[in-house]
Parts: C-alpha cells; sequence; structure tokens
C-alpha cells in the first residue's frame, strides 16, 4: 500500500481518529446534564492504566486493611 493510498483510509480506522461520545440527561422538565468528550487512541490506553493501578492499589489496601484488623483482634 503506498502512502497515497493509506491517506484515503477512512476515520473509522482502528489505528487513527479519534473516539467522541456525547450524553444528554435530564433530571424533570428545568434541571439537566450535557456532557462530550474526545478521547485519542492514545488517551484510551493512558485511562486503561488509570484505571488498572487504580484499582490494584485498592484490593492492596483491602488487604492490607485486614491483616492489620486481624492483628488488632487477636491482641484483645
Amino acid at each position: 500500500m503506498t502512502q497515497e493510498e493509506r491517506s484515503d483510509v477512512p476515520a473509522l480506522s482502528p489505528v487513527g481518529g479519534r473516539q467522541r461520545a456525547h450524553l444528554a440527561i435530564r433530571f424533570g422538565r428545568r434541571r439537566g446534564l450535557r456532557a462530550s468528550v474526545e478521547v485519542t487512541p492514545a488517551g484510551l490506553l493512558a485511562i486503561g492504566g488509570l484505571v488498572s493501578s487504580i484499582l490494584l492499589s485498592t484490593a492492596v489496601l483491602v488487604r492490607a486493611a485486614g491483616s492489620v484488623r486481624a492483628e488488632i483482634e487477636r491482641e484483645h
């Protein structure tokens, strides 16, 4: 595939382009929320890494808190 042919690849290609999402929620007649986000593939990888590290660190904290609690209960 030549360079000219690559430039004709549509933006829906999994390699390039940005992902976009829009959300609109209404609460009753007068209240509402609108949100939109635009993320690149590299941004999606970064978000995945952050979420993974948060979940792993939470599991470590819960386990550490459980072992401290067990030690306190053994002392009493």
